[in-house]
C-alpha cells in the first residue's frame, strides 16, 4: 500500500505542476495515473484529489460538463471519508486524512462554483460558494481557502462592488503570504491589478503586475509570465501607452502558444485587436475571430462577451452599425447573469450608438434608458445620455412608459432591441433562430460584417449626439487570466 501511496502522490503532484505551468495533456496523464494508485477504500482521499485535478484539467480545456462531472464525483468521495473512518478508525487517530477530505470538499465547491461561473450560471456559483464559506469557516485558515476569496472578489468586480473585491482580495493576499504560497500569490496579485485598472488606480495596478513578473520568474513559470503579459498589455492600453501595450500583448501570444495556454492567447489576440482597431489599420476582424474562436472552444462566455463587446465597438468605429448592433447584443446575453452591471451596462451602450447610426429612435430611448437603470452608478455618462434622449423622444412613448417598473422597462428594451435585428436579419434572408448558438452568431456577425462593407453607409444623426456619448469607457474585458 505504502508503494502505491508515494506513486500516487508523485503522480498528484506532477500533475499539479503540469497544471501550474499550462501542460494540461500531461497533467491529465499524471492525475488518471494517480487516480488508478489511489483506488480503494484506505486512499479515498487521494482519489478524490485526483479526480479535482481532472475537473481542473477539464476546466481549462474548456470541457465544463466533463469538469463538472468530475467535480461531483470527487465530492461524494470526499464524503465518504468520515464513514469509512468511523468504520475503521473508531479510535480517531486518522485526523490529518478526516481535515483533509474535509478541505478537499470545501475546496471542490469553490472550483464547481467556477465552473459554474465560467457557463454563465452565476445562482449556482453562489450556490456553492455559500456552502464552500461555510465549511471553511469550520476548518480555519487553510491555503486553499484563496480559491474562495479570489472567486467572491471576481463576482463583486463584475457588479461594480469594488469595495467587497478589494476585502475578499486582501483576504486572499493574507493567506498567501501566510502559507509561501506563490502560485496563489500570482494569481492574487492579478486580481489586485485588475481591480486597480477598473479602478484607474494605474500605477498600482503595474506594481501588482511587476510582483507576477518576478513571481513567475521564482517559479519559472511560462504560464504565469503570459498571465501578467496580457494583463500589462491591457494595462498599457488604457494609460495609453499602444508601443508597449504592443510589446507586452507580442511576447504574451508567444508565451501562451509556447506552453499551450489556450487563455492567454485568446486575450492576447483579443488585445492585439483592439490596438490595431484603434489605429485605423485593417485586420482587426481577423484577430477578434481568432480570439471568439478560442474562447468559444473553452466555453468561456465571459470572455466571448467581451470579444463580441469589442467587436461591436470596433463596428462602430468603421461604420457598420448592423453588425455593432448584432454583436454588442449577444455580448449583453452573454452577460446577462454573468456580468449584469459593468458588462451589460458597456454592451448596452454600444447599442445605444449603433441604434442611433440606424436611426431606430425609439428602441434608443428606451435602451438608453434600460442602461441608466442597470449601470447608472457605475457608468459616468449613463444618465447624462439618457437625459438627452429623454429629451428629444416623442410625447407619446414618455407617456406609456411613465410610471413603469424599472425591470418590465428593461424587458420593453430588450424586446425593441430583438425587433430591430429581425428586421436586419431579414433583409439578409436570415432568420432569428441564426442566433441561438454560438458558432452560429460568430457565422452571423461574420457575414453582416462582410455585407456592410459592401454597402452603402446610412445616414447618422448630428455628430452632437455623439460627442455627448463620449469615449469609450473601459469595460471588464478583465484579462480573466486570474481564473486559476
Amino acid at each position: 500500500m505504502d508503494l502505491r501511496l508515494d506513486a500516487g502522490r508523485h503522480h498528484l503532484s506532477n500533475g499539479d505542476q503540469g497544471l501550474q505551468w499550462g501542460y494540461l495533456d500531461d497533467a491529465r496523464t499524471h492525475f488518471e495515473a494517480a487516480l488508478l494508485q489511489f483506488r480503494g477504500p484506505e486512499l479515498r482521499v487521494g482519489e478524490a484529489h485526483s479526480l479535482r485535478g481532472l475537473s481542473r484539467v477539464e476546466l481549462g480545456c474548456g470541457n465544463l460538463a466533463i469538469a463538472e462531472k468530475h467535480i461531483r464525483e470527487a465530492m461524494q468521495v470526499y464524503q465518504s471519508v468520515p464513514m469509512l473512518l468511523q468504520k475503521h478508525d473508531s479510535d480517531g487517530v486518522s485526523f490529518e486524512v478526516q481535515h483533509d477530505a474535509a478541505e478537499g470538499e470545501a475546496s471542490s465547491l469553490v472550483l464547481l462554483a467556477e465552473i459554474m461561473v465560467r457557463a454563465g450560471r452565476n445562482t449556482t456559483a453562489r450556490e456553492a460558494l455559500s456552502d464552500a464559506r461555510n465549511r471553511y469557516r469550520q476548518l480555519g485558515e487553510v491555503p486553499s481557502a484563496v480559491g474562495l476569496w479570489l472567486l467572491t472578489g471576481r463576482l463583486s468586480l463584475r457588479e461594480g462592488q469594488f469595495e467587497l473585491a478589494e476585502k475578499d482580495y486582501e483576504t486572499a493576499l493574507e493567506l498567501v503570504v501566510k502559507f509561501a504560497d506563490m502560485p496563489g500569490e500570482a494569481a492574487v496579485q492579478l486580481s489586485i491589478a485588475e481591480l486597480h485598472r477598473l479602478k484607474g488606480h494605474i500605477p498600482r495596478a503595474e506594481s501588482a503586475l511587476e510582483r507576477v513578473f518576478y513571481l513567475a520568474d521564482r517559479m519559472s513559470s511560462v504560464a504565469h509570465k503570459a498571465k501578467a503579459a496580457t494583463a500589462m498589455g491591457g494595462l498599457m492600453l488604457q494609460k495609453p501607452n499602444t508601443e508597449r501595450a504592443l510589446h507586452y500583448y507580442e511576447e504574451a501570444l508567444q508565451l501562451a502558444q509556447r506552453c499551450r495556454d489556450t487563455q492567454s492567447e485568446g486575450f492576447a489576440l483579443l488585445g492585439l485587436g483592439i490596438l490595431i482597431s484603434d489605429s485605423g489599420e485593417g485586420g482587426a476582424m481577423e484577430l477578434f475571430g481568432a480570439a471568439a474562436r478560442l474562447f468559444a472552444s473553452l466555453g468561456h462566455s465571459h470572455a466571448l462577451g467581451t470579444t463580441l463587446l469589442r467587436m461591436a465597438q470596433h463596428g462602430l468605429r468603421v461604420e457598420k452599425p448592423s453588425f455593432a448592433l448584432v454583436a454588442a447584443e449577444m455580448a449583453r446575453k452573454m452577460w446577462e447573469e454573468d456580468d449584469p452591471v459593468q458588462g451589460v451596462g458597456q454592451a448596452l451602450r454600444s447599442q445605444v450608438k449603433a441604434l442611433a447610426r440606424l436611426e431606430e429612435w425609439n428602441a434608443l430611448y428606451l435602451t438608453a434608458c434600460a442602461r441608466a437603470i442597470v449601470a447608472g452608478q457605475v457608468q459616468s455618462n449613463a444618465l447624462d445620455v439618457w437625459e438627452f434622449y429623454r429629451q428629444r423622444a416623442p410625447e407619446a412613448l414618455l407617456d406609456e412608459l411613465k410610471g413603469m417598473p424599472g425591470s418590465e422597462l428593461i424587458q420593453r428594451a430588450n424586446r425593441s432591441v430583438t425587433n430591430v435585428i429581425r428586421g436586419l436579419l431579414k433583409q439578409y434572408g436570415l432568420p432569428a433562430s441564426t442566433l441561438d448558438s454560438v458558432p452560429n452568431t460568430l457565422a452571423v456577425v461574420g457575414l453582416l460584417y462582410k455585407v456592410e462593407t459592401l454597402a452603402r453607409s446610412k445616414g447618422r444623426p448630428p455628430d452632437e449626439e455623439f460627442d455627448l456619448l463620449g469615449p469609450d469607457e473601459e469595460p471588464i474585458d478583465a484579462n480573466e487570466d486570474n481564473d486559476q
